[in-house]
């Protein structure tokens, strides 16, 4: 039979494991997508929403099949303050968007909600390696700069001749960064152009890209074979009816 101390004994311990082991709490994410790309088939590269929760040296992280309407559950945290990444991930795991959140604070044997909507500031924008080739070379093509011109159906996203920052012709291949190489949920609606420019400005060759389907977070190798442009003036292959809405 135990002792009124033994008990005693047994009812402090029992608080001082309980104080040093706190009952773990959960981080429940909410996310959403702009309203123009409402359900996961208007993105079609995002797979999974990844949410990693980290305070230093621990680190929690949950992932789901992408369906809109259904939360990440992180479950077992450590109460404590933390950052919250929430990805949405490409196959691969390349990442389409990331959102990062601060101050989390998670209680004993409590859950933590946190609801969130992606937006444009969440793209994680991917690179170009461009590569290009003339019918015979620049010296000989008389080329001097490549102009790249990218329209995502809305308008001119990127042109890096209006501002006088095109590629040199023999500095092959390069790389093009910004915010407009990002997966788009309406590709057909794009267009790349890369344009051979001579001396005096003048374009003179040109490659044509319709439907270039850039993803976000992931590097796009694209190889340009650019031909002389038309007699009559127009420096679009095949006359303007290739990316009939889009040649400039």
């Amino acid at each position: 039979m135990r002792t009124p101390f033994l008990l005693a004994l047994a009812a402090v311990s029992s608080a001082f494991l309980g104080a040093c082991n706190p009952d773990p709490g959960a981080i429940e994410v909410a996310w959403s997508f702009p309203a123009e790309h409402a359900a996961c088939e208007d993105l079609p590269a995002v797979e999974t929403i990844r949410a990693t929760a980290y305070e230093g040296s621990l680190r929690y992280s949950q992932q789901i099949g992408c369906a809109v309407g259904q939360a990440v559950l992180i479950a077992d945290v450590d109460p404590g303050s933390y950052s919250l990444i929430v990805d949405a991930l490409a196959a691969e795991d390349v990442r389409i968007y990331s959102a990062t959140f601060t101050g989390l604070q998670v209680d004993e044997g409590k859950k933590q909600y946190h609801e969130f909507t992606y937006s444009d500031e969440h793209v994680l924008p991917g690179t170009v390696l461009l590569d290009w080739s003339l019918p015979t070379d620049c010296a000989t093509d008389v080329v001097h700069d490549i102009r790249v011109v990218y329209d995502d159906g809305e308008g001119v996203q990127f042109d890096n001749g209006a501002s006088d920052a095109m590629l040199d012709c023999d500095e092959v291949p390069a790389e093009l960064e910004g915010s407009w190489i990002r997966t788009d949920p309406w590709p057909d609606d794009n267009a790349l152009y890369v344009y051979g420019v001579d001396m005096g400005g003048a374009e003179s060759h040109v490659y044509a890209l319709c439907a270039p389907n850039l993803q976000s977070g992931t590097e796009n190798a694209i190889t340009a074979v650019l031909a002389r442009c038309e007699p009559d003036g127009i420096c679009c292959p095949d006359g303007p009816d290739l990316c009939p809405d889009l040649c400039p």
